[in-house]
């Protein structure tokens, strides 16, 4: 579900920096190599989740949402 959840929101994200001009065929590249690592991490969450139960596994990305979170708010407080 957090995953597609996150390719719904990458994607309206994607449609808003295009219209904007923020992603144009200099970066576009780039962000498509990217893809790659969030691959790479959603295949090694895969595993974790495997190995843990449901409900640790749950609380983890929970906590590492609030972690996320909690980054945005300082970034933008401190810009």
């Amino acid at each position: 579900v957090a995953g597609v959840l996150l390719f719904i929101g990458s994607f309206i994200l994607l449609l808003g920096y295009t219209s904007t001009g923020i992603i144009n065929r200099d970066n576009a590249f780039i962000s498509t190599l990217l893809i790659l690592p969030a691959v790479a991490g959603f295949s090694v969450g895969e595993k974790l989740r495997n190995r843990l139960s449901n409900d640790r596994f749950y609380n983890l990305v929970l906590i590492f949402f609030l972690i996320l979170g909690l980054n945005f708010v300082r970034r933008a407080l401190l810009m």
